[in-house]
């Protein structure tokens, strides 16, 4: 099977940017305390305004290519990833957005055959992926905690196809 890391279209489609300049700050530490300690901050509405780039997508980008879906996008991709995310809702005018808070934090490379190189705490910068089948059984998204970035299934970037949601590229990962 193919695995993807989905990242926002921000040349192409709008983006949100936050109003208040502290929720910036807010925002990228509650990712950082979740993904990389695992710790619980509550969550604060975000006020945010559309930043005109082009076009309306389903997931605009927003502050370090965390997830924000619209409304509309949610409502379709939430039967194949709902036991694996939280949503954060988002304060707009013009519309309902979500950040989409993945809770499925795995670690499913296989070192014994993958090529990657050791990074910064404990970080690590993967050249070819192989993953252990067991740990990503059934998910169609997950994070991945060491190399520290969100991974979809073929099977959701199909279905993001087929529903035609916007405004997301789909990077292959290099598989062995």
């Amino acid at each position: 099977m193919n695995w993807y890391r989905p990242i926002p279209d921000a040349d192409t489609y709008d983006g949100l940017v936050c109003i208040n300049k502290g929720d910036a700050a807010f925002f990228s530490n509650l990712m950082k305390d979740h993904y990389r300690h695992q710790k619980k901050t509550e969550w604060r509405n975000i006020p945010v305004n559309i930043d005109i780039v082009g076009q309306a997508g389903d997931f605009p980008s927003f502050i370090g290519h965390h997830l924000v879906c619209t409304k509309r996008a949610w409502q379709l991709i939430q039967p194949i990833i709902t036991n694996s995310v939280e949503l954060l809702p988002l304060t707009c005018r013009e519309a309902q957005y979500f950040v989409i808070k993945i809770n499925d934090l795995v670690d499913p490379l296989d070192y014994s055959k993958s090529i990657y190189e050791d990074g910064f705490g404990g970080l690590i910068k993967v050249k070819s992926y192989v993953f252990n089948d067991e740990i990503i059984k059934n998910k169609h998204m997950f994070w991945f905690s060491r190399g520290y970035l969100t991974v979809v299934s073929e099977t959701f970037k199909t279905f993001v196809e087929d529903h035609h949601l916007k405004s997301l590229i789909f990077r292959q990962l290099q598989m062995l």
